[in-house]
């Protein structure tokens, strides 16, 4: 199961390479670049799980 919308990621990459570089003629996006992405997602979002406190009903505190 995919966590990302990889036609959102896409672009809002090129919007942002548009704006911050704007030497840097890209185009596309890789598919390797968005698995690389959805893998540091989920091992960020599996780290914060893992360092949540188990108190209360409600997942809150991420930093």
């Amino acid at each position: 199961m995919s966590l990302l919308n990889k036609k959102h990621v896409r672009n809002y990459i090129l919007e942002r390479v548009k704006k911050t570089r704007p030497g840097f003629n890209c185009t596309r996006v890789s598919p390797d670049a968005l698995t690389a992405i959805e893998y540091k997602l989920t091992a960020m979002i599996n780290k914060i799980v893992h360092a949540h406190p188990s108190k209360g009903q409600t997942f809150r505190d991420i930093l």
